[in-house]
């Protein structure tokens, strides 16, 4: 889902059409389970219930499913299992149809209270959908350099041709000359545009949102995690070992670890994996950079704490305390 929705933007719009795509067949199967209870209040006829279709009922039982593996989705870590899936099917069932009944009680008639019912759960789901779509990374800024601004419409003016000058008379030279009176005397030519000195990078650690991961320890400079780490072109992901070198509000600062031998290369270093793998019959090798941005969303499963002298080493190249 993280190659689908890349930032929050997007995350939000696909909120939005979610939402409004599956209310109506919500709302439908609400009113047909409470028209077997026999609350027919408001409701004319049986021949109003032409949605009651075979075919219908399968395709909004699948919109329901689909509502129910994205909220299995953002509730938990790791892939979506078929009993997270009825579990949350359940919990929406509950919810729709314990408001819509709370509503039927009131006075509402069939149709009313299906649709109360049916928001009810709409809004608990917006609400577990939102929490993961802030985790996203914000949208990417626009590159000033590539926007040009549009041309100017109009008849083009011409120049007045200046006067001619009068011939010279003997005097100083140019290279002589008093510079024009409100100006400064040429000096060494400046760069063009507005300097920005380089911002600081930032240092210090933030503590992770706790309620992201449902009790469990979040992760800490100095773990090492499996966790989706994207590739170098951003054409992917892969679940791998990571060691987390800072934490940030909405996502962490990872070097990613690989099993593969990189003693030719210069980037990498060798960490033992005897203290999370005892089975490992050689050392892996951890990337010295870049960091890797990875929302909590990602983590899956804490491993174990880096090797000290490694953790040295990572603090020193990156500024850690």
């Amino acid at each position: 889902m993280r190659e689908l929705l890349p930032h929050r933007r997007r995350g939000y719009a696909a909120l939005a059409i979610g939402l409004a795509v599956s209310y109506l067949p919500l709302a439908t199967l609400t009113a047909m389970v409470l028209y077997t209870f026999g609350i027919r209040e408001g409701f004319e006829s049986a021949d109003s219930l032409s949605l009651s279709e075979i075919p219908t009922v399968i395709a909004f039982l699948m919109v329901a499913a689909l509502v129910a593996r994205v909220r299995a989705f953002v509730g938990g870590d790791g892939p979506v299992t078929g009993a997270r899936a009825r579990a949350q099917a359940g919990m929406m069932a509950a919810e729709c149809l314990g408001v819509a009944l709370l509503a039927a009680l009131t006075g509402d008639g069939l149709i009313d209270a299906s649709l109360v019912g049916a928001g009810a759960s709409s809004l608990i789901t917006a609400v577990r959908v939102t929490g993961w779509v802030r985790t996203l990374p914000p949208p990417p800024a626009p590159d000033p350099s590539q926007s040009s601004p549009p041309p100017r419409r109009g008849r083009p003016t011409r120049k007045k041709p200046s006067p001619k000058s009068p011939p010279s008379t003997p005097g100083p030279s140019r290279s002589t000359a008093s510079p024009p009176r409100g100006r400064t005397a040429p000096g060494p030519a400046r760069p063009r545009g507005r300097f920005t000195p380089p911002r600081p990078g930032r240092t210090a650690s933030q503590a992770p949102p706790r309620h992201l991961f449902d009790g469990r320890t979040p992760p800490a400079p100095g773990d090492i995690w499996f966790a989706t780490v994207p590739f170098d072109d951003d054409a992917g992901a892969k679940d791998r070992p990571c060691l987390v070198v800072r934490t940030l509000d909405r996502h962490a600062e990872v070097l990613k670890i690989t099993s593969v031998d990189k003693s030719e290369h210069h980037n990498y270093a060798r960490i033992p994996t005897a203290s999370w793998d005892a089975k490992a019959e050689h050392d892996s090798w951890l990337e010295r950079s870049p960091l890797r941005q990875v929302s909590y969303w990602e983590f899956r499963r804490f491993i174990a704490k880096c090797d000290a002298r490694v953790w040295r080493e990572v603090q020193e190249e990156n500024g850690v305390p």
